[in-house]
């Protein structure tokens, strides 16, 4: 969510990122000195680290967060995914990063398991893409960005015209194939399937679309496929995942 004014010192209590859209300011743990930030720094905060940050006295600054908590995240943590580079990494561009933590943020799930397996599942695909973003630099990064910007512009039910992809960021599709793996820990093949299940969930909570309809709009062969796909993805059929959804 939006914010942006500063406070004292303090321990939060649980997991959180908070990312600068605007202006510049200060980060400080308890004993350390204040490290300079600015539009485009992330700030990891841990659950037990006593910390400050905000603007400068005389300013402001434009900042998103997103809190989040779980055994699942202290496993994260502990194999070197969350933070290995330090609290504060660069990300750019802003607008990309800020779309992404929108996402994975979404809508409050009100206890709905099935919504909530969703967002757990946003949140650690974006850790994923932060911690190699931090190992890559800016570079690697506005290079992945751009990749996959060209794949999410392909529609889902039309082929998925990869080598299109790659001749379009001038390269040879298997020299694409290896440095998109590389960057963001997958296949191009496996991102577009991914955001075609994306896709899908979200379409599942409409009761007026069949499953091959679903299939077929989000690019698979026929519902046999499509539901064996998405429960390697998701853990769930889609018809468990439509009836969780519906609370039935």
């Amino acid at each position: 969510m939006p914010g942006g004014s500063g406070m004292g010192m303090r321990i939060f209590g649980k997991y959180a990122v908070v990312y600068l859209l605007a202006g510049q300011g200060y980060y400080s743990e308890a004993n350390g000195p204040r490290i300079p930030v600015r539009a485009g720094d992330l700030i990891f905060v841990y659950p037990e680290v006593a910390h400050t940050y905000g603007p400068p006295a005389d300013g402001t600054w434009e900042e998103f967060y997103v809190v989040f908590d779980g055994p699942v995240f202290d496993a994260w943590r502990a194999a070197g995914l969350i933070g290995a580079e330090g609290p504060i990494v660069h990300l750019e561009p802003v607008e990309y990063w800020l779309r992404r933590f929108i996402t994975a943020a979404g809508e409050p799930t009100g206890g709905d398991l099935a919504a909530g397996l969703e967002s757990l599942c946003r949140m650690q695909q974006l850790l994923a893409d932060i911690a190699t973003a931090s190992r890559q630099g800016e570079g690697g990064q506005a290079w992945l960005s751009a990749a996959k910007g060209l794949i999410d512009a392909i529609p889902l039910d039309s082929p998925a015209s990869l080598n299109t992809v790659s001749r379009q960021l001038g390269m040879p599709f298997d020299t694409f194939r290896k440095r998109f793996a590389k960057l963001s820990g997958m296949t191009p093949s496996r991102y577009r399937t991914t955001r075609a299940i994306d896709a899908a969930a979200n379409m599942l909570v409409d009761p007026r679309l069949t499953l091959a309809t679903v299939a077929e709009r989000c690019g698979f062969c026929d519902a046999f496929h499509f539901s064996k796909r998405f429960k390697q993805i998701v853990g769930v059929s889609p018809a468990e995942f439509r009836r969780r959804s519906s609370g039935r």
